[in-house]
């Protein structure tokens, strides 16, 4: 089975210390990596996906699609598609992983996915979430599998991670 350095941004903390003489001296604690599986991560990720880091706008449309009892929709990751792609994205390595970021426009609302860029690495990247070239770890959030052909590729919008990719990312790491 294939394992990947699961990478959360080179967590580094600075320690500085003032000695009686007033001189500051300063030390780094890096902290481990741990391994772990790609469906393993993917499980994590949608495990910790709570209505908490939808924005507004996705939390009311949430509470109106939960009128709605489509069996083929799964509500859980519903709205989650960018910070859950985001986590994904930053956790695997980003560029350097072999994943590029797709965004594409359904009903009038984007919806975000990973692509594998190499023929090479798609054995790495193998779940129920992977279609053909594409990573969406929220597509059951859809009746219909989306077309990921019709995406762009695009990089995530922020060069550091998103207020709630980063906490997603925090509660992911957090249960390993």
């Amino acid at each position: 089975m294939y394992y990947r350095y699961l990478v959360s941004f080179s967590i580094i903390a600075a320690v500085f210390i003032k000695d009686a003489q007033g001189v500051t001296s300063s030390c780094s604690l890096k902290f481990s990596r741990k391994k772990i599986g790609f469906n393993q991560l993917v499980t994590l990720i949608q495990k910790s996906l709570d209505p908490d880091l939808l924005k507004p706008y996705w939390q009311k449309k949430l509470i109106s699609h939960r009128n709605f009892k489509d069996i083929r929709i799964n509500l859980h990751h519903y709205g989650h598609c960018y910070h859950a792609t985001e986590a994904l994205f930053r956790l695997m390595g980003g560029k350097a992983s072999g994943l590029m970021p797709h965004v594409m426009r359904i009903n009038g609302q984007t919806h975000w996915y990973l692509k594998i860029t190499s023929e090479k690495d798609k054995s790495k990247f193998q779940s129920d979430y992977t279609f053909g070239s594409y990573i969406d770890i929220t597509a059951d959030q859809f009746a219909e599998r989306p077309n990921y052909d019709l995406g762009k590729a695009n990089g995530m919008m922020l060069s550091a991670p998103s207020k709630r990719s980063d906490i997603l990312i925090s509660r992911v790491t957090g249960q390993m």
